[in-house]
């Protein structure tokens, strides 16, 4: 499961708008590539963890 998370990650990372900025901020700032991987892995969860807990569908505020 850590794979497929990590994965989704990634892909995030190079395709999502917002993750694609959050990732070069944070190399920007120094950080290692490993652990912005893991800080937009740890976001996916909260999204899906939200998600299941409010039994909403998932509704993007910003652009």
């Amino acid at each position: 499961m850590k794979v497929l998370l990590t994965r989704a990650a990634i892909t995030a990372a190079s395709h999502a708008p917002q993750k694609k900025a959050y990732y070069a901020r944070k190399l920007f700032q120094g950080k290692h590539k490993a652990s912005v991987i893991k800080a937009i892995r740890a976001k996916i969860i909260y999204r899906c963890f939200a998600v299941a807990s409010r039994q909403t569908p998932f509704v993007r505020l910003m652009t």
